[in-house]
């Protein structure tokens, strides 16, 4: 279904060469743009429902950034953004803001390539580390070895198994700071398999927590989750995950390899 999230005064044009489009791990859509002078971030993080006002990425007024033209996007953990573009002597700089849903976004900026005639459009991927791989210029490339990334280290992975009535299923489960992450699921027994496409956790008051999200089985369909474990700091052991397929297990987790905490 299309759908129109932007319309411009008279004689603004956004073709500078087209609008580009990212998702988030948790869902969020970006999409930058360019007027000619200024690059644009618009973000939805209810998956295109509803949009905040466009946000400029560059200073039009600074000389430096500006004229910016030729946007790409790209995403990691929720609202964690990064947008590239072209000026007008062919360089290249790259943006990132934290939080692209925040009231009034902060984006921190670098250049990545000095002038070159005829550049090439610029685009980047996040690696698994959250550092930026980008290729501009006459095909060049750069990678980022410091500084902010766009996905958090996780600060909590546990590997292991259930031990329920009807055999051994296995769990792995891996959560990040802003308490987004990934989850696979394995139950031989009755031929489940779950990887997680979305995954938001939360603390409970039973030092337990819960993992709610959505996922994928081996045939492809999807399906929504919840799974109930204990906290690595507790000596309580009871592990339980519920499908909107009807599917249910429920037993005792062990551990694998140890639970590890980690801070970036």
């Amino acid at each position: 279904m299309l759908r129109r999230i932007f319309s411009g005064g008279s004689g603004t044009t956004v073709d500078h060469p087209y609008p580009v489009i990212a998702v988030d791990h948790a869902g969020g859509v970006h999409v930058a743009f360019s007027d000619g002078m200024t690059v644009f971030l618009m973000s939805s993080a209810d998956g295109g429902g509803t949009w905040k006002n466009p946000v400029p990425v560059n200073n039009p007024e600074d000389l430096d950034t500006s004229p910016a033209t030729a946007p790409w996007v790209f995403a990691g953990d929720s609202g964690r953004v990064g947008i590239l573009w072209v000026g007008s002597r062919g360089e290249t700089d790259y943006a990132l803001t934290p939080d692209a849903f925040a009231p009034v976004p902060t984006f921190a900026y670098v250049r990545i390539g000095e002038s070159q005639a005829n550049t090439n459009l610029p685009s980047a991927v996040a690696d698994a580390f959250g550092n930026a791989n980008i290729v501009y210029g006459h095909t060049q490339f750069s990678r980022q070895v410091a500084g902010d990334g766009l996905i958090f280290s996780p600060f909590m992975i546990s590997v292991g198994s259930i031990k329920t009535e009807t055999g051994v299923k296995r769990v792995s489960f891996s959560v990040r700071q802003d308490f987004s992450g990934n989850l696979t699921y394995l139950d031989e027994q009755r031929r489940i398999s779950l990887r997680s496409t979305h995954f938001t956790s939360s603390k409970r008051s039973d030092q337990k927590f819960s993992i709610t999200g959505r996922g994928t089985l081996q045939d492809e369909s999807e399906v929504s989750f919840t799974l109930v474990a204990p906290e690595p700091s507790t000596k309580e052991r009871s592990f339980s995950i519920a499908m909107s397929n009807g599917y249910f297990a429920g037993g005792v987790f062990q551990n694998s390899a140890p639970t590890v905490m980690m801070h970036r």
